[in-house]
């Protein structure tokens, strides 16, 4: 799963220079739809824009612990507040043999985001270490070309399976109202 080219070069937010404004939703360790949804005050729709198998890449099959040749659910969407311009693109990998568990529900999120089902209260939901990368000349589905773009990604657990989720915060995401940035 591309996001640019080159490719990303992945490291933890203590070690990343983002841009000032962009910190703090970096840096957001619970549920990102839910501070979307803070800073909207508005319903956050994700618009799927792809939701279909494939093979992962090296650098996902190896975070999601897969062997060669395990499939992964690949889903894709914009996230907006209202009918606003898109704030975010997410992209969530769920290994294929997790399905038959916990995660089926993943499958029926339709027009809703993950970060609903995922977060909520009583789920032993743990995110791992968030890790951060400028994205050159990305191209995402359905939205502009653009030099420079900012993402985070990391691995979720829930009973013993992984997901890796990516989000890639595009231009017209407006500055977080309280910043939870600690590093630099």
């Amino acid at each position: 799963m591309s996001l640019g080219s080159p490719v990303p070069r992945w490291k933890p937010l203590q070690r990343a220079r983002p841009p000032r404004r962009l910190r703090g939703w970096l840096a957001q360790r619970g549920s990102f739809t839910a501070a979307l949804r803070r800073h909207c005050r508005g319903t956050v729709r994700a618009q799927v824009i792809r939701h279909r198998r494939t093979q992962p890449g090296p650098q996902e099959r190896r975070l999601l612990g897969l062997r060669t040749g395990e499939g992964v659910l690949l889903r894709e969407t914009l996230l907006r507040c209202g009918t606003q311009a898109p704030w975010v693109y997410a992209q969530t990998l769920i290994p294929l043999k997790h399905l038959h568990s916990g995660l089926r529900s993943l499958l029926r999120r339709g027009e809703r985001p993950i970060g609903d089902l995922l977060f909520r209260p009583g789920h032993q939901l743990r995110r791992g270490v968030i890790t951060v990368a400028r994205l050159e000349h990305c191209i995402l589905p359905h939205t502009t070309a653009r030099p420079e773009l900012w993402a985070r990604r990391s691995v979720l657990r829930q009973n013993g399976h992984r997901l890796l989720i990516t989000e890639v915060l595009l231009p017209d995401l407006p500055q977080p109202r309280q910043p939870a940035w600690k590093g630099r």
